[in-house]
């Protein structure tokens, strides 16, 4: 009684299985109808993401999910060699997507900021607001390698004391660039293959000044104001990396004199931490108000787009006289 009953329990068992399996699926018009929907789905939920493209190519669409959380979705760029695998991490809470064609020049080559798209959105950099992220390209050679311009890069300005360039990455280009990069190795003496001459790729950074108040009280600045110093013809001496002269800050006749106390080959600032200094001295800042003691709301902008930090009022107009490169001498 039992084997019969279990004959029919597998018998059942069986004509369901046939039914599932053996079900007519929908008419050819219906299958792309829903081929169709899907595909509308898709474009909708692409368009309520936000879009980033990365320097080689590659679109991140990005989504707010429940609880906080940040997914990434990749469309990558066309490739001789297919598609690459894609890494998507997080590093203190944003996200980096780097493709696997070119993460052996991270640290090498290639700045990991430009793959961090979560800053890229925040920055202003993403497809909807920008449509051609600014790079910093350092190069070994005295001229720019041809490479560059065949990847479609523009340069929009010279940084000839860190034999580097700014430059423009047209977005619908970029898949040039991404070819060339999975095209090159790159060690921290030398590069080879499609970008043979390239040193560093950086991405040209937003940033935005911070609140100088706190600074000038301690130099007791407000008081020097107020007994109507301003620092007019004082003459300063900046002891550090070097010079950019050419840093528009610093135009006018404002570096009046150099010495190099170091064991470098002159006084070129190749660390920028000298222009700097020299820059929130002498600096003018014409772009902003004579009332304006310090900038604590200063407009973001990009490292190679904006000069440094204005001066105080107390050191505005003065010039700088000596700056070296650290060595042996009074510059280390």
């Amino acid at each position: 009684m039992a084997a019969k009953r279990r004959a029919r329990q597998l018998a059942i068992l069986l004509a369901v299985a046939a039914l599932l399996v053996t079900a007519p699926g929908p008419a050819a018009g219906t299958a792309g109808a829903q081929a169709a929907g899907a595909a509308r789905l898709a474009r909708s939920g692409q368009e309520r993401g936000v879009a980033v493209t990365l320097l080689t190519g590659d679109k991140v669409l990005l989504r707010q999910r429940p609880g906080g959380r940040t997914s990434a979705q990749v469309i990558a760029a066309p490739r001789r060699g297919g598609r690459p695998s894609f890494q998507t991490v997080s590093i203190r809470g944003d996200v980096h997507v780097i493709p696997g064609d070119v993460h052996h020049l991270l640290g090498r080559l290639l700045d990991l900021e430009l793959f961090n798209v979560s800053a890229l959105q925040r920055m202003g950099y993403g497809d909807a607001r920008s449509s051609s992220p600014p790079l910093i390209v350092q190069r070994r050679t005295a001229s720019r390698p041809p490479a560059l311009a065949a990847a479609s890069l523009r340069p929009v300005r010279e940084l000839s004391s860190l034999r580097a360039t700014a430059m423009r990455q047209p977005r619908a280009d970029a898949a040039k660039l991404g070819a060339a990069l999975a095209g090159t190795t790159a060690t921290a003496t030398r590069t080879t293959g499609a970008l043979a001459g390239v040193r560093r790729v950086w991405l040209d950074r937003r940033f935005r000044a911070t609140d100088l108040d706190p600074n000038l009280a301690q130099v007791n600045a407000p008081a020097a104001w107020s007994a109507g110093l301003t620092g007019k013809g004082v003459k300063v001496a900046v002891l550090d990396t070097g010079i950019d002269t050419t840093h528009p800050d610093l135009s006018g006749g404002k570096v009046v004199a150099q010495a190099n106390f170091s064991e470098a080959d002159s006084v070129t600032d190749h660390y920028g931490h000298g222009t700097h200094v020299a820059s929130i001295v002498a600096g003018t800042a014409p772009a902003r108000p004579a009332s304006a003691r310090a900038w604590p709301s200063r407009p973001a902008c990009s490292t190679a787009r904006c000069s440094t930090t204005p001066a105080s009022a107390a050191s505005r107009g003065s010039s700088p006289g000596w700056s070296g490169r650290p060595g042996s001498g009074p510059g280390s």
